[in-house]
């Protein structure tokens, strides 16, 4: 079993490219439950949250338009999603979903990249994506 949030590779873009954004491994959140009934109590039993998920959107997330992957590999256990991007005006943004939590950690992808790779472990269920590569 791989370790969650096993840290996250970028590809080496060239000297022009902008830097690809990265998730990070963990994450660490405070969560509140509100409006227990009497006489209960909450407890918050998980520190850190690995990283599960990684999505793409077009435009910021809470417009909540993703996008559906341009095709798919599989190797193994692993099934790669393939996102491929054109030039637009406006932004494609990466998103980083966390287990146990509803927390998502997002920013913009640089105008210049044109493609990402998401490889899922499929021995999940769901499936785990902690890793992608994009250039």
């Amino acid at each position: 079993m791989r370790a969650p949030g096993a840290m996250l590779l970028s590809l080496l873009a060239a000297p022009a490219l902008a830097a690809t954004p990265a998730c990070p491994p963990q994450l660490a959140v405070r969560q509140q439950a509100l409006n227990l009934p009497d006489g209960a109590r909450a407890f918050d039993i998980s520190d850190r949250h690995p990283l599960i998920s990684i999505q793409f959107s077009d435009g910021a997330p809470d417009e909540r338009y993703w996008l559906a992957p341009s095709r798919q590999t599989r190797r193994g256990a692993f099934l790669t999603n393939i996102w491929e991007f054109t030039a637009s005006d406006r932004p494609i943004w990466l998103s980083c979903g966390y287990a146990g939590t509803s927390i998502v950690v997002s920013f913009p992808l640089p105008a210049s990249l044109r493609r990402c790779e998401v490889p899922f472990d499929t021995g999940f269920s769901p499936p785990v994506a902690d890793r992608f590569t994009c250039q």
